[in-house]
C-alpha cells in the first residue's frame, strides 16, 4: 500500500469517525431537547394542577364565607324578630326602671312601616336608649365605662344611633340590672336582712358588693341576659 492509498484510508476512517461523532452529538442534542420539552410539559401540567387546586380551595373558601355570612344574617334577623316580639313585655316587666312615656313612644313606632325586623329593632332600640339615658337616675346606676358610652351615644346623629343601637343597648340592660340589685339591697336593709353588722359602713360595703356583682354578671362573656332575673 503506497502513501496515497494510506492517506485515502486514513481519510475514510476520519470521515467515519466524524460521522459517528456527529451522529452521537445529534442524538444527544435530540435527547436533551426531548427532555427539555418533557420537563416543560410536566411543568405546565403541574401549574395546571396547582391552578385547579387553588380554584377548588378558593371555591371552598367562598362557600364557607357565604355560609358564615348567611348564618350571621340569619342570627341578626332572629335576634331582631325576638326583640321586636318581646319588647312590650320587657317594658312591662321593667316599668319601674324605665321612663313612663316609653310605652307610648314604642306604640307609636310600632305603627311605622319598616323594610324588615332588623330596621324595626334598630329603631326601637334607639328610642329605648334615648329615653333611658335622659333620666339622671338611670345614668347614676351605670358603671363609669357605660356612663361614657351613654354620653357618646347622646352625641350621635340619628342615623348613627340607628346603625349602632345594638352595640349600645347594654346601657339599658346593665342599668336596669344594677337598679334591680340596688332595690334588693334597699329592701333587705329595710327588712333587717342585711348580712352586715347594721352599721353604715357595713351597709355601704354590702351595696358595693352587689353593684360589683351586677357589673360582673353583665360583663362580656357572662351568661346573664341582662334582664335582672
Amino acid at each position: 500500500m503506497n502513501e496515497e492509498q494510506m492517506k485515502q484510508l486514513l481519510d475514510m476512517f476520519d470521515k467515519r469517525l466524524d460521522d459517528k461523532l456527529k451522529a452521537r452529538d445529534e442524538e444527544a442534542k435530540k435527547a436533551a431537547e426531548e427532555a427539555a420539552k418533557k420537563a416543560e410539559e410536566e411543568k405546565k401540567k403541574q401549574e395546571l394542577e396547582n391552578d385547579k387546586l387553588k380554584a377548588a380551595e378558593e371555591k371552598v373558601k367562598k362557600e364557607k364565607e357565604a355560609k358564615a355570612a348567611a348564618e350571621a344574617e340569619k342570627k341578626i334577623y332572629l335576634e331582631a324578630f325576638k326583640y321586636n316580639s318581646t319588647l312590650k313585655q320587657f317594658v312591662e316587666d321593667n316599668k319601674d326602671f324605665l321612663p313612663e312615656n316609653l310605652g307610648a313612644i314604642i306604640d307609636a313606632l310600632q305603627t311605622k312601616q319598616y323594610t324588615g325586623d332588623v330596621e324595626k329593632a334598630n329603631e326601637l332600640k334607639r328610642a329605648v336608649i334615648e329615653q333611658y339615658i335622659k333620666k339622671q337616675e338611670n345614668l347614676d346606676n351605670l358603671p363609669d365605662s357605660l356612663k361614657a358610652k351613654a354620653e357618646a351615644f347622646a352625641e350621635f346623629t340619628t342615623q348613627e344611633k340607628l346603625n349602632r343601637a345594638a352595640d349600645f343597648y347594654d346601657i339599658v340592660e346593665t342599668g336596669i340590672h344594677t337598679a334591680k340589685n340596688i332595690k334588693k339591697v334597699e329592701a333587705m336593709e329595710k327588712g333587717g336582712g342585711n348580712p352586715g353588722d347594721g352599721s353604715k359602713t357595713a351597709n355601704q360595703e354590702y351595696e358595693e358588693k352587689m353593684l360589683q356583682f351586677s357589673k360582673e354578671a353583665l360583663a362580656p362573656g357572662s351568661t346573664n341576659n341582662g334582664d335582672g332575673k
